[in-house]
């Protein structure tokens, strides 16, 4: 044995009888020797025993920064004396954040950035040469650099500039421990307190009217060539029909164009007609007449297309989903190809697109329905918000969960059946059996206040307008009435907040 005073061991048991936090650690092979603690040492009675088990060792932090390691972990060995090295010996245990693993502070992990570990997987670059995240989901997974973290496993608390957020699994364990990388949770359990510099607040607006356009995906794609624009006598014509991928911000119908260019793993080849077309003026008509047959499919005669788009409903009956909107439009290729052709080629392109009509649509559009070209709208009031802002400092409290619990001791109510016996509740960790059992059922769903202010201003209306007739139901205004009719029916889902409870 050397005259170093840290050495490295792994934690074998972690029972400690007295709970002082002392734990037994096998040290690295080459610590041992026939030292005399050692020889005289009997397992079997003196494992366990201060003065007697030479693999005990005590924790050099005191008790109240409680941290056992867990059986194991590699921890640091620390010796008082170097000549009697089997005595008074205490652990420091290797709390330093290992993200390549869920349990970083394992003796293999601890020794993958050792000079022992050599033979031990090192863990992978995480952010590139210009400070960035190489995959976004590692943001939120990895504290910060500038802030004070403490963390444990699967939850942390970090103490940053302004601010105390307690998070409680931050990790989706599963996808890390298969990707063997620090991959966040959308959804963890989040307290955060935070003090920003300004205070800013929502302000309601007077009402405004305003047009509503229905958000809806391109479900079909048409699309046309002419593949022979440069022969003077008859023309190939084909038509291709595709399903859409629902890809967010390129098949939303109202930001669908003609240039929108869709990959091949966002469409699916559904329907192409090949066509032979003897004259050029013929073949806006055919293209036409073909895309009609389209619309109006469901009837015999057009080619492996029944099915996709019934005449009767719009729908497709495998998927029972609207096929409706749908785009037909020159095929990419050919309108770019055809465009930057000679003045002859450009001619003849544009007598084709030019010609082609379905409804008001001249060349391409955005078929909404069988009876309507027109995006479909409705005007409708909406309350207007604006944001201020002020140089006064805010102070707030966010708590983020699946359900959240506020509770008080003795806060049941006097005369009610429900009550939280907290005699039955552990106060040290509350576990999910005694949220369910004990608490859950005993507790109230929080009101929405803005949602209750309207029924309240509901009912005032109904009472303060009906005409009563003794012997006849009240009279009211056909508005009113089902207006109270619809927030009564909808109340628990959207007066009572049931994810946030209280006793």
């Amino acid at each position: 044995m050397d005259n170093r005073l840290f050495y490295r061991g792994v934690v074998k048991d972690n029972e400690d009888r007295t709970n002082l936090g002392r734990i037994r650690i096998e040290p690295e092979d080459w610590i041992i020797s026939l030292e005399k603690e050692i020889n005289d040492f009997d397992e079997s009675k003196d494992m366990w025993k201060q003065l007697k088990d030479p693999f005990v060792f005590k924790p050099l932090l005191p008790n109240k920064i409680f941290m056992v390691p867990n059986v194991g972990d590699s921890v640091t060995i620390v010796y008082t004396d170097p000549d009697r090295p089997f005595i008074d010996g205490y652990y420091i245990p290797n709390s330093s954040p290992g993200w390549e693993y869920l349990d970083s502070s394992s003796y293999e992990h601890i020794n993958s950035d050792s000079k022992q570990g050599l033979n031990y997987k090192k863990p992978n670059d995480l952010i590139d040469d210009n400070g960035r995240y190489k995959k976004v989901k590692f943001d939120g997974a990895i504290p910060k650099k500038e802030d004070f973290v403490i963390s444990n496993y699967n939850s942390d608390v970090i103490f940053g500039k302004n601010e105390i957020v307690i998070r409680s699994g931050k990790l989706n364990e599963e996808i890390t421990r298969r990707e063997s990388q620090p991959v966040r949770d959308a959804m963890p359990a989040i307290i955060q307190v935070s003090k920003f510099d300004t205070t800013q607040e929502y302000v309601e607006l007077d009402d405004e009217e305003v047009i509503v356009y229905d958000t809806s995906f391109v479900t079909t794609l048409v699309e046309y060539l002419v593949t022979n624009l440069n022969d003077s006598e008859d023309f190939n014509v084909v038509i291709y029909v595709y399903q859409a991928a629902k890809v967010k911000y390129k098949t939303e119908a109202l930001n669908f164009g003609e240039g929108t260019v869709l990959e091949s793993d966002e469409k699916k080849l559904l329907f192409t007609k090949e066509m032979v077309v003897n004259e050029l003026s013929n073949v806006p008509f055919e293209v036409r007449n073909e895309i009609r047959k389209i619309m109006d499919s469901g009837e015999k005669g057009v080619d492996g297309l029944d099915g996709y788009i019934k005449h009767s409903s719009n729908v497709s009956p495998s998927s029972n989903v609207p096929m409706y909107p749908f785009y037909f439009r020159p095929e990419i290729n050919f309108m770019n190809a055809s465009t930057s052709g000679t003045q002859n080629i450009m001619t003849k392109y544009y007598n084709i697109i030019n010609n082609i009509y379905v409804g008001p649509r001249k060349g391409y559009g955005l078929i909404f329905s069988k009876s309507e070209d027109d995006v479909p709208s409705k005007q409708v009031t909406q309350k207007k918000n604006d944001i201020i802002s002020s140089d006064s400092p805010s102070k707030n409290i966010k708590i983020l969960s699946d359900t959240n619990y506020l509770l008080a001791y003795k806060n049941n109510i006097p005369t009610g059946e429900k009550g939280i016996d907290f005699n039955a509740v552990n106060n040290y960790k509350i576990t999910q059996d005694e949220l369910v059992k004990n608490i859950h059922n005993e507790t109230y769903a929080l009101v929405r206040g803005e949602k209750l202010l309207e029924l309240l201003e509901v009912m005032k209306n109904y009472l303060t307008s009906h005409v009563h007739n003794p012997a006849e139901k009240p009279v009211v205004s056909p508005k009113i009435s089902e207006d109270l009719k619809t927030l009564f029916s909808e109340f628990t889902q959207n007066i009572l907040s049931t994810k946030n409870r209280i006793n």
